[in-house]
């Protein structure tokens, strides 16, 4: 008798898991940016540069109210998904630099990659570990629990090109490295690239990146800081581009191994200087600010995101902004979430 009512339980007990199957969790930031503090320059025949000098990061901005599950709608190809619920997370965080140390790096690239790092240690908080690898040159590498002094000092040598043979990894080679360092995964990890590019050659692939950064749940950040030569146009879109520049292009249709992807698939965010104009380039005092200033909200994004619960959740899922909620805010409202989701559903 006593094992015919534990069997009877056990049963019972997996009916009522089936019966309320665990939702689907998404992690997204809302940046909102003061659109009238957005200012153009032209870098070619074709592509226009935007500079956004002020950008909230919510939830978590000051003076602005969080939002809720009904602020945000979603969908895949199926029709529409049900929000259930929204909650903020702003837990200690793991953040890596992976910094391009190498030659092809020209002294103001440097100099911004030693005033981003700057910058967001600047305003760390406390409970936030940092890490830094270096790719092109001389390798570097200060691991977790590393001083936020050891990873100032390493940045103020940026300015300074590389003495010694290039032995280091390649970019794309030391984001994959990084990948790993953030194992076991944690919510909320975080890779910073500042780069001159991850294009050229390599022993990683950028399927095999991807597939890392989903499998660990890691958002990617970029800096690119050379020429964005191929995009793909489908990333080329309001809600993959933020922080400090928005690239608007009609390029061609590129291939979609670039920075740019592994940011937007990763839910992270994309900046780019491009200072490869040689002597024809002048890193101003406007331009510096503004690229700290956008490397400040990818942090805030960083440490700073919601958690939706949804019915199903997949690589088609597509979430934005319930009608009449952008009307509300005086500005653009942006959503960042990953477009690489295993597939999920409690439907």
């Amino acid at each position: 008798m006593r094992i015919f009512l534990a069997v009877i339980l056990l049963i019972s007990a997996h009916s009522a898991g089936l019966a309320q199957p665990q939702a689907c969790t998404v992690q997204l930031t809302v940046v909102l940016s003061d659109l009238a503090s957005w200012s153009w320059r032209k870098e070619g025949p074709d592509l226009t540069v935007a500079t956004l000098k002020h950008g909230v990061v919510i939830p978590g901005a000051a003076g602005v109210p969080d939002l809720t599950a009904g602020a945000f709608s979603a969908h895949d190809r199926r029709g529409p998904i049900r929000v259930r619920s929204i909650r903020s997370d702003h837990g200690p965080r793991r953040i890596i630099f992976v910094v391009e140390t190498g030659k092809r790096m020209p002294p103001p690239a440097r100099k911004i990659q030693a005033a981003v790092i700057s910058g967001i240690l600047s305003e760390a908080r406390p409970g936030d570990s940092f890490a830094l690898i270096t790719a092109g040159g001389p390798p570097t590498e200060l691991p977790f629990g590393s001083s936020r002094e050891a990873i100032l000092a390493t940045a103020a040598q940026l300015v300074d090109p590389p003495q010694g043979k290039a032995k280091g990894l390649r970019p794309l080679d030391a984001v994959l490295e990084a990948t790993r360092w953030l194992q076991p995964p944690q919510a909320g990890d975080a890779i910073f690239a500042l780069v001159f590019s991850l294009e050229g050659r390599h022993r990683a692939s950028f399927s095999e990146v991807r597939d890392a950064l989903a499998a660990g749940g890691i958002r990617f950040f970029g800096v690119e800081l050379g020429h964005v030569t191929q995009p793909n146009p489908e990333s080329l879109d309001s809600a993959s581009l933020m922080g400090g520049y928005l690239n608007i292009s009609h390029a061609p249709v590129g291939n979609v191994d670039h920075l740019i992807q592994l940011c937007r698939d990763s839910g992270g965010i994309f900046a780019w200087e491009n200072t490869a104009g040689g002597r024809r380039y002048d890193l101003t005092q406007g331009r510096l600010e503004g690229l700290v200033a956008a490397a400040k909200c990818m942090y805030r994004a960083a440490t700073a995101y919601y958690v939706l619960e949804l019915d199903s959740a997949g690589r088609d899922l597509v979430v934005g902004f319930a009608p009449g909620i952008e009307e509300k805010y005086p500005g653009a409202l942006e959503p960042y979430y990953s477009h690489s989701l295993p597939p999920c559903s409690s439907r």
